[in-house]
Formats: C-alpha cells, structure tokens, sequence
C-alpha cells in the first residue's frame, strides 16, 4: 500500500466543528479486474480488518457495507464501517467511509474517517468528492472462467 495523499478535513456545521481526515492510497495487486460484489465485499472486509489492528481496542461493530456504484461511468466501491474501542488520537477512525476504483495494477481508495457522531456529515461529503473521482485507464472486466 502506497500512500498518496492525505490531510484534516474540518466540516463547519453553523457553530460546531466537525473534524476527520482524508487518505488516498493506492494498493498494488498481482491481478487487478472490475470488481464483482464478492471481490469488493472481501477488499472492504481487509479494510476493516486493518483498521481493527491497527487501533488498539477497537472492534467492527458489523461487517462493511459494500455497495458497487457507477463514478462517472466506471465502476466502484463505497465501503463504509464503524468501529467500537476507538479513543483518543484513534477515535477519528469511529467511522470509515471510502471509495475504491480499481485500475490496471491495483486500486485507488479514497477514505474519510471521523468520529461516530460525524458519520452523516462525512459520508455526504465523500459522496459529493467520490463524484469527482475519474481513472483514464480502468481495470479490465474480470475474464470468464475456464470451460472445464
């Protein structure tokens, strides 16, 4: 995994401040095909799984929700999941929103991560960002199985 972005978000809501961060990672796979439910279902769970051991503590509350989206023609992930057990400097990772396109070589994830309280207002946010998200070059469609 790559690191290739990432910064505070703060959401000014009339006299509350709303704070999170933003990540764009890239992650290289040997094999990299439009994802199917399946496949994007078992990325979100590597996301969730990565969060839980990095932060001490912290437990899934459920497993992600995984939904296949069309961004401007190509085909993505919205992934989002909540974690219990997340405080201090780490309860900004409460709440996980991301969206995954997948490319030749790898996939690029785009990840809003914020306290629980803030989950509405960041998810609308990287629904808003995610519409802007655009690859030149997508994944190929996964090839069909071999006749046996």
């Amino acid at each position: 995994m790559r690191v290739l972005g990432g910064g505070l978000v703060r959401i000014a809501d009339g006299s509350l401040e709303k704070l999170g961060q933003v990540t764009v990672v890239f992650t290289r796979l040997s094999a990299s095909y439009q994802p199917s439910q399946e496949s994007a279902e078992a990325f979100a769970a590597g996301m969730a799984d990565q969060v839980v051991s990095s932060v001490r503590g912290a437990r899934l509350k459920e497993r992600p929700t995984t939904q296949l989206v069309r961004l401007g023609g190509q085909l993505a992930a919205r992934i989002a999941f909540d974690v219990d057990g997340a405080s201090g400097p780490f309860r900004f990772f409460q709440h996980t929103i991301a969206f995954n396109v997948w490319a030749p070589g790898g996939t690029y994830t785009l990840e809003l991560s914020t306290t629980g309280d803030n989950a509405r207002a960041f998810d609308a946010l990287a629904d808003d960002v995610a519409s802007t998200i655009h690859l030149t070059h997508q994944a190929p469609p996964r090839p069909a199985p071999a006749a046996r």
